[in-house]
């Protein structure tokens, strides 16, 4: 429970610091690249997390060379006093909250589209462009890999599912047919 409202916290301090510094869309598109570049390097967050045995001085000397000019100021310095208060660990957590506010703030309801390959930027803009219509809102989607679907997409906003998958289809006929017998 604890750390969910250390998320809270921080992921509140962020937006309002993003918002008193007229800055919620370019922190919500880089906290987009942010989630991802954290998933992808797990490593990263722990060597600079507070388990780590590196000093704190050390910990901040590499957050400052990895990111300074690569985000703004305010973002660096929000991942410092994230280090600092020995709450770095939570950072992709924190980034995921923020981009929820940063969408209700915008109206804006974020979706997955799940494929077995990556989609192109034209296919994924064709898919949100659809699915906008069909949920009445803006979207903000993310392509994610999903090999289980054998074929075909599925796509997820708020609590809606949208099965185009050979497997959801699958799965769809094998559920009239039992209701068949």
């Amino acid at each position: 429970m604890m750390d969910e409202a250390v998320i809270n916290q921080w992921s509140n301090a962020l937006f309002q610091l993003a918002k008193e510094s007229k800055k919620v869309t370019q922190y919500g598109q880089d906290t987009n690249v942010l989630i991802d570049l954290f998933a992808n390097y797990q490593t990263f967050l722990d060597i600079v997390s507070s388990g780590s045995s590196l000093t704190l001085a050390l910990r901040k000397k590499i957050i400052i060379e990895t990111f300074k000019g690569n985000v703004d100021k305010y973002l660096l310095n929000f991942f410092l006093l994230l280090v600092e208060q020995r709450h770095f660990r939570y950072v992709r957590l924190i980034l995921k909250e923020f981009r929820k506010l940063c969408n209700e703030y915008y109206d804006i309801h974020y979706g997955i589209i799940y494929s077995v390959i990556p989609l192109s930027d034209q296919q994924i803009k064709k898919i949100k462009s659809k699915i906008e219509k069909i949920v009445n809102h803006k979207l903000e989607v993310v392509n994610k890999l999903d090999p289980s679907l054998i074929g075909g997409i599925k796509i997820k906003v708020n609590n809606q599912v949208f099965d185009g998958s050979i497997k959801g289809q699958i799965e769809q006929l094998k559920g009239d047919l039992l209701h068949h017998e």
